[in-house]
């Protein structure tokens, strides 16, 4: 399937997306969104609001720090994001402890230089 035109240009933008590991049962219905194979089971090609926001900002360019508590399910999301040749790190953060996410912001820092965009899914993030 052909990959759609780009809608917006992040090139050598930095993003933070919290929640990069969301999932939901099932397959996303939209064609975009869906991985190209589904060799792992479980969180497999399973796209949930976070998972999307970060796949989709990698498509367009950025370098994407995937945030969740839950790093195997944020790994499978960068496994879908090095699929299309995207940039992408996991950083473990527990949103309910300011230090973590401190480290977090930090990591990220070290990982690519800066931050740009923030991108917050359903958990709250502290400042």
């Amino acid at each position: 399937m052909p990959r759609p035109p780009l809608a917006f240009n992040f090139e050598g933008e930095v993003a933070i997306v919290s929640g990069a590991g969301s999932r939901m049962p099932g397959m996303s219905k939209s064609p975009h969104l869906r991985s190209k194979s589904h060799a792992h089971r479980g969180t497999s090609g399973e796209i949930g609001n976070g998972r999307a926001t970060a796949i989709l900002l990698a498509r367009q360019g950025a370098k994407v720090a995937l945030l969740d508590y839950n790093t195997e399910w944020a790994q499978e999301t960068k496994r879908m994001i090095d699929e299309e040749d995207g940039i992408s790190e996991v950083v473990q953060v527990d949103v309910t402890k300011e230090e973590s996410c401190k480290a977090a912001v930090a990591k990220t820092v070290e990982l690519f230089g800066t931050v740009h965009i923030l991108v917050n899914i359903g958990m709250l993030l502290c400042s």
